[in-house]
């Protein structure tokens, strides 16, 4: 990509983990189109959303046409640039009734009193920043009476989101969705859904897709894809067709004998075909950890 070009001398200002997404669109008009379309086979209309970590609203509001104006999407994005860019967005395409950006930053509740922590989780965890020390809302604080995807692109704090959303997870089961830094990474945030009665698939898409809607034919990314994490509850068969995904098999599943440390995605002892059932049904798996 042309580092002197209109957008990408824009995108400059923004956080790091916002540039691909205000790239990809301005060049493709799109970003991670795969992964929406998946969404949308899976959320329903009228459906309520979390989205934590909106950058300039690439997805947010792409979830707001799913759920309709019968749903609510609250957004969450802490850089003051993107922040901007996210709340003309929604202006600009009418989407203040559907989304609520929010205030306050999206984070765990260990994150209000823990001091500092050395970062060596796979990418998942870093050391607090300073909007962790600034008033945070947690998942659990929000007290919602319905959720039906809580979709996480803030990749360093992830896991600390969940911990601050572990109630809510167990009361009205969502659908999570969660950008993962690097195959590692993807394997901890399933076994961390896990804990919650969750099985989880990993998808890979890449930056740049040929049938992109502007029909760019360049490449502009240079072949670099991004995973995430698709975890739903135990005891719910998915909705649809989980197209391009393949489920991940946490270390605690994995058959005797078998090394428990991280390895690379293409192995067989970490990931299963989406195909591959469980030996146990789900609601079984779900009352059994309820029960410990």
């Amino acid at each position: 990509m042309n580092s002197s070009s209109p957008y990408a001398a824009a995108s400059a200002k923004l956080p790091s983990d916002a540039r691909a997404p205000a790239q990809s669109i301005a060049w493709y008009g799109e970003y991670l189109q795969p992964q929406l379309d998946l969404l949308s086979r899976l959320v329903p209309s009228g459906a309520h959303v979390i989205e934590a970590g909106s950058g300039v609203g690439e997805h947010a509001l792409a979830l707001a046409k799913m759920v309709g104006a019968s749903g609510h999407v609250i957004a969450y994005e802490s850089h003051p640039v993107a922040r901007l860019c996210l709340r003309q967005n929604l202006e600009a395409n009418r989407a203040g009734g559907i989304v609520t950006l929010m205030r306050r930053d999206l984070a765990g509740r260990q994150q209000k009193f823990d001091a500092d922590r050395d970062p060596d989780s796979g990418g998942i965890h870093t050391r607090l920043s300073a909007i962790a020390r600034e008033p945070v809302d947690t998942v659990d604080d929000l007290l919602l009476d319905r959720l039906d995807l809580l979709k996480i692109r803030s990749i360093a704090i992830a896991a600390d989101i969940l911990h601050g959303a572990s109630k809510t997870l167990w009361r009205l089961r969502p659908l999570v969705f969660i950008d993962a830094p690097n195959a590692e990474g993807a394997v901890q945030l399933a076994e961390r859904m896990q804990e919650f009665g969750y099985r989880s698939w990993r998808m890979e898409t890449a930056l740049f897709s040929p049938s992109n809607f502007n029909l760019r034919d360049t490449d502009i990314f240079h072949g670099e894809t991004a995973l995430a994490v698709l975890a739903i509850p135990e005891e719910v068969e998915p909705a649809a067709a989980l197209d391009g995904c393949a489920e991940v098999a946490p270390a605690a599943d994995l058959p005797p004998g078998s090394s428990k440390s991280p390895t690379p995605p293409e192995s067989a002892a970490r990931i299963k075909l989406v195909e591959t059932a469980s030996a146990e049904s789900g609601p079984l798996r779900w009352f059994r950890k309820l029960l410990r």
